[in-house]
């Protein structure tokens, strides 16, 4: 065991976080994973994100607004016949 790691489990040991806080971030990387995942074939609009995770169309919008915003997706030019953005994954290889 690295001296890092040893370090951080003796502040783990003294720190105790709560139980709802994790069951949060676990959650919240499993939406985002979800969110993520729905974009991986196709462009989709907020209320096909929300079809796909069956889940509410605002819902899905927090999501996807807040995964624009740290830009892991993008909206596309194209907008459907109701005016609904497509949005796409951000290509992050480069």
């Amino acid at each position: 065991m690295t001296a890092s790691s040893k370090t951080f489990m003796e502040i783990k040991k003294k720190v105790k976080v709560r139980e709802e806080l994790t069951e949060l971030v676990k959650n919240q990387a499993k939406m985002k994973k979800m969110v993520l995942n729905a974009f991986k074939d196709e462009p989709k609009t907020v209320p096909e994100v929300a079809k796909a995770l069956n889940s509410a169309t605002h819902e899905a919008m927090y999501w996807v607004m807040a995964l624009r915003k740290y830009g892991f997706i993008e909206e596309t030019d194209e907008v459907t016949d109701d005016g609904y953005y497509k949005y796409k994954l951000v290509d992050r290889k480069s």
